[in-house]
């Protein structure tokens, strides 16, 4: 698999001339700014396949493809001391067998498209946002960076209602979250999508639709994670240690 994540910006710079990222100062310090980024997950996968498998109706004793995972662009920024947003574009799961109805250009769509605000300014023990977030309950993994993760994908076990309550993963939703020493939390009031709108050729009672509130607490008892946006950072190899509860 490779997976190349692209950042880059060209900036005027009395002092150098290099190409950093995509970032757009909008004071003099760069704490307020608007930034842009690239992902783009490519697999490459083969593997001996189960006896009886077939590819697109012949027998395939053995599978190769070539595959887009995950092709994102994210726009996000910090508009004042207080105020943040953030917004993610893009597809997932695209290789040669790919289609929707018919149709091999498969449609890309918003992910993330959320404001925040930030109570005080020179900590973050209270932030409160609100849109289109993959803020929720359960564990780290069900609210995932996919770009610092370790292992060749995320769980997705872990994301409990994927596709079926939400669009991949993320609900329309009202959060708070913070950080309180090395205490972490979030709170998230969703209304989750009907299951009756997720396209599932199962047979479903076309029930009453009511909002949820999951919640996620723990310890970072090494490494304090960041707490810029409402998606869980992940793990790189050459990080500091981190322990959670």
């Amino acid at each position: 698999m490779v997976s190349p994540v692209c950042a880059l910006f060209a900036q005027n710079s009395s002092t150098s001339n290099t190409i950093e990222e995509m970032r757009l100062k909008l004071n003099e310090d760069g704490s307020h700014y608007l930034k842009w980024t690239f992902l783009n997950q490519i697999w490459f996968r083969y593997n001996d396949s189960n006896p009886g498998t077939t590819v697109v109706g012949e027998p395939a004793d053995q599978t190769f493809d070539i595959g887009l995972r995950r092709t994102r662009i994210q726009f996000f920024g910090q508009i004042t001391d207080h105020v943040f947003f953030y917004t993610q574009f893009g597809q997932n799961n695209f290789n040669f067998l790919s289609q929707n109805a018919g149709n091999r250009k498969l449609q890309v769509f918003f992910h993330d498209a959320l404001g925040e605000y930030k109570v005080w300014k020179t900590n973050d023990k209270l932030k409160i946002g609100g849109g289109l977030t993959i803020a929720n309950g359960l564990s780290r993994f069900s609210q995932p960076s996919v770009s610092t993760i370790m292992t060749m994908d995320v769980p997705v076990f872990a994301q409990a209602t994927v596709d079926q309550t939400d669009e991949f993963s993320r609900k329309l939703s009202l959060y708070a979250r913070g950080q309180l020493g090395k205490f972490d939390y979030r709170v998230v009031l969703s209304d989750p999508f009907p299951i009756t709108t997720n396209r599932s050729k199962c047979n479903v009672r076309a029930g009453g639709s009511s909002q949820a509130v999951p919640g996620i607490f723990h310890v970072q008892l090494l490494r304090r994670r960041n707490s810029h946006n409402a998606i869980h950072d992940g793990d790189l190899p050459w990080q500091k240690e981190s322990i959670q509860y």
